[in-house]
């Protein structure tokens, strides 16, 4: 009892911190002021007193006004699930770009070669699989563009998240809070963005809540239905595991949980034991068989490519960031050549780092790491992705503006949702399950904040641990016995969340984005790891479309930046010419234009020199978009649209 006791009150204080965190210096705003700071506190005061009125009023409802409304809040949310992921398709960009790609490619039978970005990055082998199985699946049925059908997918399993929220809060018979999960849920921006984006990260959180679901419901049934449910929730562990290695921590919490319930004599020794080590079995066997998987399809392993545990550990402890990946560190170690060459530099560097920072150094650095894990109310999630394969003109006209603004609402709504975690942490828990959502909240942060990198997107799988604590949160608001039965009490909430919000918003108007120049339409596929190239032979020529929807002034181009061979470039818009340079290839690659509101461009490229030049394109096995360099099906060409602030409205 003591150890829960404990384990709760740290983390009360690490809550504390992150509130703090989220509001002195959220890594979403690299810049933010005094009076922006109060508004975020004061908006999110005021969005985490909405929220338990709302828990105040749903508790006064009877059961079935609440289930109906549960049900209408559901529907909400599949019909905007629905139109989002009908409405936008991601084209993928950097790591979920090769990932994509690759999987493509073996759908296709193309090649059985694997990118070695996979050699080197091998935790993204068994997402290359999964892809691949459900591509096969999609043409096995007829559909040759199956990218819609993966958006719902993706979005039905994330919604088993919310499944299991409300499967918890049913069994904690907190039925009347249920509306009020899924509200929130509905409202978590950060949920959209990943239900579009094709990568491992939207596929990880939900583990840690339906591991708990699945642990409840498996201990109210007897018999195969016990059984089938643990094995369920043994499945879907390893299954995280094998798509994220991090995931890991979510099996040693799990093991944590076998261990509480063991000593508060919730269950038998020899089940939590059972339990414990079958989960070991069949993560062992999960990891085993994938990488057999893997070599059927292709792949052939390589140590010496392969970056060493403490390369990333490494990189982490890099005192000019923030713990961050980072790209040098990364490409440094790729060049050393052998395994042994890799460990020892890893080593070295890591051992120089700390002795840099010392004990003070460390300390800043661990807050820094935490700041960049757990501060952003996006999560990254409006970092994933400048590229569409398909979305709507009026997104993408306003584009920047509608990003900044979702990214503003977010922080206040996460920073909302802290403040009520926060409160459900002044009070001891009564279910002792919650020690699994503790353990895995702690796990996942020593993982990263400790040993390995950083970003906001990592802490995805506690988002929603998070709701389901912020909606236990709204009935823990202490009131002070003097004024639970006046009028002041009633409406002491209301009034400082009404005060909140006017004064929060105020402030927020202050949150403005001014940037001179800003990249309104991109294809920058092609450039991570492999920096994919076309050559350009002295006196050929390439030519590619451009279809901009949005107003430009601008485009620029990937030439060798150390080629100095002269080349001619011209730029089309609607067949007539608005931009030439000939001259090196090194300072050719920045087309100026008046501003104009879209239209259909087309640059034309000649070596007119007499050495050969290259430029940036991305080789893919399915259309990035809809003009790949013509004469070239898989080669779409690298560049950057443009509006600077001068020509902007």
């Amino acid at each position: 009892m003591k150890i829960r006791d404990s384990l709760h009150w740290l983390l009360a204080i690490i809550i504390a911190g992150i509130v703090i965190l989220a509001i002195v210096a959220p890594v979403t705003f690299p810049t933010i002021t005094i009076g922006q700071r109060i508004a975020l506190a004061l908006s999110g005061l005021g969005i985490a007193g909405l929220f338990i009125e709302s828990a105040h009023w749903l508790t006064r409802q009877t059961a079935r006004t609440q289930q109906w409304l549960l049900i209408g809040i559901v529907i909400a949310i599949g019909l905007l699930q629905l139109a989002v992921a009908i409405c936008f398709v991601d084209a993928g960009e950097a790591d979920s770009f090769i990932v994509k790609n690759q999987a493509v490619a073996l759908t296709s039978h193309l090649t059985t070669h694997w990118n070695s970005y996979f050699q080197v990055y091998s935790n993204n082998n068994n997402l290359v699989l999964l892809q691949t199985a459900l591509l096969k699946i999609g043409n096995f049925f007829g559909l040759k563009t199956p990218w819609v059908l993966l958006n719902l997918l993706r979005f039905m399993w994330l919604d088993t998240a919310l499944w299991a929220g409300l499967s918890i809060l049913k069994t904690w018979h907190r039925n009347a809070l249920r509306p009020l999960f899924a509200g929130m849920w509905l409202l978590t921006i950060p949920l959209y963005c990943f239900g579009l984006f094709l990568y491992s990260d939207s596929l990880v959180i939900p583990i840690p809540i339906v591991t708990l679901a699945l642990w409840q419901l498996s201990r109210q049934h007897t018999g195969w239905k016990r059984y089938s449910l643990a094995g369920l929730l043994i499945v879907e562990l390893v299954f995280g595991v094998l798509i994220k290695p991090n995931m890991i921590v979510m099996v040693i919490a799990f093991i944590g949980l076998m261990g509480i319930g063991w000593l508060h004599r919730k269950i038998s020794f020899k089940t939590a034991v059972t339990l414990s080590l079958t989960c070991l079995l069949a993560l062992g066997g999960g990891l085993y068989g994938s990488k057999i998987m893997a070599k059927q399809a292709g792949y052939q392993p390589n140590a010496n490519l392969a970056l060493p545990a403490t390369s990333w550990i490494a990189m982490s402890w890099n005192p000019a960031t923030n713990g961050e990946y980072t790209f040098q560190d990364a490409y440094q170690e790729r060049l050393l050549p052998t395994k042994q060459a890799k460990d020892v530099h890893a080593k070295t560097l890591l051992e120089h780092r700390l002795t840099k920072l010392g004990p003070t150094g460390t300390v800043t650095h661990l807050v820094k790491k935490s700041d960049a894990f757990l501060s952003s109310g996006t999560f990254g999630g409006f970092n994933l992705t400048n590229q569409w394969q398909r979305a709507p003109h009026w997104y993408l006209a306003n584009q920047d503006a509608i990003g900044y603004h979702l990214t503003v609402l977010s922080q206040v709504m996460y920073v909302g949702l802290l403040l009520l975690v926060l409160l459900f942490f002044t009070a001891l828990p009564v279910n002792w399950e919650n020690g699994f959502l503790s353990l895995s909240l702690l796990g996942l942060m020593s993982f990263h904040i400790i040993f390995w990198e950083v970003e906001p997107r990592y802490a995805l799988p506690l988002l929603p641990i998070l709701l389901l604590w912020g909606v236990l949160g709204t009935q823990r608001l202490p009131v002070p016995a003097t004024l639970q039965n006046r009028k002041l009490g009633r409406y002491a909430v209301p009034f400082i969340t009404g005060i909140s919000l006017i004064l929060g918003g105020i402030g927020l108007t202050r949150f403005q984005t001014t940037t001179h120049t800003r990249i309104v339409a991109e294809q920058a596929d092609g450039k991570y790891y492999n920096n994919d190239r076309y050559r350009l032979k002295p006196g050929a020529s390439v030519t590619s479309r451009i279809r901009v929807t949005v107003p430009s002034s601008a485009i620029v181009l990937q030439f060798n930046r150390h080629s100095q061979t002269t080349v001619a470039v011209t730029l089309y818009r609607n067949g007539h010419r608005v931009a030439h340079i000939t001259g090196p290839a090194n300072l050719s690659d920045y087309l100026r234009y008046k501003r104009v509101a879209n239209g259909r461009f087309t640059v034309k490229i000649t070596n007119v020199g007499h050495q050969n030049t290259s430029l940036g394109v991305a080789r893919s096995a399915f259309p990035v978009n809809q003009n790949p360099l013509v004469g070239h099906q898989n080669l779409y060409l690298r560049y950057h649209v443009l509006l600077r602030h001068t020509e902007q409205d």
